[in-house]
């Protein structure tokens, strides 16, 4: 993961911390900040908030996760792959 790549993410509390954390439901989008590879934690903006997350919370967006809402005023703009950034949100 790199700064800028679109990122799933779970929150704390979300999930059963006796399983492993990194098989955890990531549920949120949102932009990786920073990578503290070292220290294993990464920041994620996410609604305008700036998020101190776990790396094994966090992991790569794919393709599946860019689905647009139907009431989405960029929606009708999906063929430009620069407008799949306005879509992203919570899953």
């Amino acid at each position: 993961m790199r700064q800028g790549d679109m990122v799933r993410f779970a929150k704390w509390g979300e999930f059963d911390l006796n399983d492993p954390w990194d098989k955890a439901e990531k549920r949120h989008i949102g932009i990786l900040v920073e990578h503290d590879k070292l220290m294993g934690m990464c920041w994620v903006l996410h609604m305008g908030e700036l998020l101190h997350i776990r790396q094994q919370l966090v992991e790569k967006a794919g393709k599946k996760d860019f689905v647009p809402s139907p009431d989405c005023e960029h929606a009708s703009q999906l063929e430009d792959p620069d407008a799949l950034w306005l879509l992203w949100g919570d899953i």
